[in-house]
């Protein structure tokens, strides 16, 4: 079972770096970014492939400009908020969501 540690300092990036399978920082997309840093200079100080990381973010919303975004990154995982809460709304939401992002990436 991967293991995915999350928080926002430098010590969750280490603690990740150390002992997890990924990374989930509860950031902005700059503070993400210098986190994976801490992280990655983790993973070579004890001798671990930084590539055996997996970066996770969450987000309100996903448009193609963020995935791309994130995928520059290396984020390889997105939580989005949901799209609604009754059938019509979650449907419409997916339908946009695959037509203007998942369709284009």
């Amino acid at each position: 079972v991967p293991i995915i540690i999350g928080g926002h300092t430098e010590i969750s990036a280490k603690r990740a770096a150390r002992y997890c399978d990924g990374f989930f920082p509860a950031s902005d997309l700059e503070t993400f970014a210098k986190l994976k840093k801490v992280c990655e200079a983790e993973c070579e100080k004890i001798g671990r492939s930084p590539s055996e990381i997996e970066y996770s973010i969450g987000t309100g919303f996903a448009n193609l400009d963020l995935v791309k975004k994130c995928q520059d990154l290396g984020i390889s995982r997105m939580g989005i908020a949901p799209m609604g809460f009754d059938m019509d709304s979650i449907r419409k939401g997916l339908d946009d969501l695959n037509d203007n992002v998942l369709s284009k990436i």
